[in-house]
């Protein structure tokens, strides 16, 4: 079930930055990243230490944070400069987000939970759709789909969010942390099948995260230090 709304596309950030406020009023910049480019289907890594950045940059990438300078574009779409109900459309269309808390719906189930981004967008909810749920809910390790999110231990939870992140096949997914809960088995059978959606659909893939295994797994590494980016060579 590929998205029929998106294809991948170049994605490019160009003298990008995020500022903040102290607690003094006064701005701090969170993020600094000159620039990169990804081609559709690069699978490329964000790596540093907590707060240096990463969250920040997937935001920005994901249409989430406009930045204070610079942009980000998917093709020839100026994503940051997009009202805010258009970068909403765009992302609900071209972007599988892994959010570090989930953003689950406690009183749904795990299926109903995936298949919410169809909802969204209005697609009629038939065999095919419910069949590809299923599915990835059984490949991240669920075996009981109609169990309530709100009953899930933290990492079965992470696992209901990859799953609904890669329902529609999206054109540009992004993870942040997305095996930070898990055990390392599980760990690595989830980076499979990440790396594999991507892989088969072409998708764009950017990746936050500590986990120097799943890191190892991607194209490119760009590092993060106190919000700046430098792109790290093997």
């Amino acid at each position: 079930m590929a998205s029929s709304h998106s294809q991948p596309l170049v994605l490019s950030l160009r003298d990008v930055a995020v500022d903040r406020a102290d607690t003094n009023g006064r701005p701090i910049r969170i993020l600094d990243v000159a620039g990169f480019t990804l081609a559709p289907g690069d699978c490329i890594a964000l790596s540093g230490p907590s707060g240096a950045g990463k969250s920040t940059c997937l935001e920005v990438v994901a249409g989430i944070t406009v930045p204070d300078h610079g942009v980000a574009m998917w093709g020839e779409i100026v994503v940051s400069k997009l009202a805010e109900s258009r970068r909403d459309a765009w992302r609900r269309d071209t972007v599988g987000f892994i959010f570090q808390d989930f953003h689950l719906v406690g009183e749904l189930s795990a299926l109903q939970n995936v298949l919410l981004p169809l909802r969204f967008s209005g697609w009629r909810l038939g065999g095919e759709a419910r069949r590809r749920a299923c599915r990835l809910i059984e490949h991240v390790g669920l075996t009981d789909p109609g169990r309530r999110a709100g009953l899930m231990s933290r990492g079965e939870q992470q696992r209901v969010a990859i799953a609904r992140a890669l329902i529609r096949s999206p054109a540009l997914i992004l993870a942040d942390e997305p095996t930070a809960s898990l055990d390392a088995e599980t760990g690595a059978a989830v980076a499979d099948l990440i790396l594999t959606e991507a892989r088969t659909s072409g998708a764009t893939l950017i990746v936050a995260s500590h986990d120097t295994a799943l890191l190892a797994r991607l194209d490119r590494r760009i590092g993060f230090a106190a919000g700046v980016a430098r792109e790290v060579r093997p």
